[in-house]
């Protein structure tokens, strides 16, 4: 009887023991296993800078932008690229200028004429459409794609200072009676290019 009795406790003692083992094992498999320590220390890789980005970075008194193109045909691809880049330009002009025009009839006097922010925002996209002309800046960067695409880049800048573009906007807006002459054009001109600056680092 006390043969068996000993070896029932010698039974239990090797399942308790397996059990600790097994245990601490899975604590470690789940401890290396966790994703958060996998990713605790990541490592990074530094793109290569696009010449088209560079160029871009490197603009003067005449805003730029950097477009992409995505087709199955090259030649569509870049005029995509063109259109986007060309878009984005529109963009910012249009985003400031709005912004600028938004206040400004809020403080307009009573007998000014009034318009509704959707037709304000129509206005002066039309407007800002007819003032611009762009040029391509440097060679258009082109990447065959693993999908049979081609993807291509642009750079494109304003054919005339951004300056001269935001007065030349000013002086349709008045004539259109959208924007009073008590909005001194000199001023216009510098609160949108501050505002262009600004808008331009936050999309980087």
């Amino acid at each position: 009887m006390t043969k068996k009795i000993f070896a029932s406790a010698l039974c239990l003692m090797a399942l308790v023991l397996a059990s600790c083992g097994s245990g601490k094992k899975a604590t470690a498999d789940n401890y290396y296993s966790d994703p958060v320590q996998r990713t605790a220390q990541p490592t990074l890789k530094k793109r290569e800078v696009r010449e088209v980005d560079k160029l871009a970075a490197a603009e003067t008194t005449k805003m730029r932008a950097v477009g992409l193109g995505n087709d199955f045909d090259e030649k569509e691809a870049r005029r995509e690229a063109i259109q986007d880049a060309q878009n984005t330009l529109a963009g910012y002009l249009e985003t400031t200028v709005v912004s600028l025009m938004k206040e400004y009839h809020k403080k307009a006097q009573a007998n000014a004429k009034k318009y509704s922010e959707t037709n304000l925002e129509r206005l002066v996209e039309t407007t800002v459409s007819q003032k611009i002309s762009t040029k391509m800046i440097g060679i258009p960067e082109v990447y065959d794609a693993s999908d049979a695409t081609v993807q291509v880049y642009v750079c494109i800048e304003l054919q005339k200072p951004t300056e001269q573009v935001l007065g030349e906007i000013y002086d349709q807006l008045t004539q259109d009676e959208i924007l009073g002459t008590d909005y001194d054009k000199m001023k216009f001109i510098q609160d949108n290019q501050e505002r262009l600056q600004e808008l331009r680092e936050k999309a980087k």
